[in-house]
């Protein structure tokens, strides 16, 4: 999955990511969105926690987020995660 971060100089308190994918092609697209935040005040309140278990990969922060966070995954337990699936239509621009 793509991912974006609240990226400040070093810190970031929570991490988004997002996965596209056409339903029909040109017309719908379904696009997944996640985002996660420490659930530990303490955990929350280290800027590096965050940074340290999802690291920047491909150049983007907050990486490797797809097993981590699944039941079961190493940081399940650590995050809270908000997860919304949509759909965005393609309107024809007509003038």
């Amino acid at each position: 999955m793509p991912t974006s971060g609240n990226v400040g100089a070093s810190v970031h308190t929570y991490c988004a990511s997002y996965r596209p994918a056409w339903i029909w092609f040109g017309q719908l697209m379904r696009v997944d969105v996640r985002v996660w935040w420490a659930r530990d005040i303490t955990r929350a309140a280290s800027p590096l926690a965050i940074g340290t278990d999802f690291p920047i990969e491909s150049g983007a922060a907050c990486g490797g987020d797809d097993a981590k966070l699944r039941p079961g995954g190493t940081q399940y337990d650590w995050y809270h995660v908000v997860y919304l699936p949509g759909a965005i239509r393609v309107n024809e621009v007509r003038r």
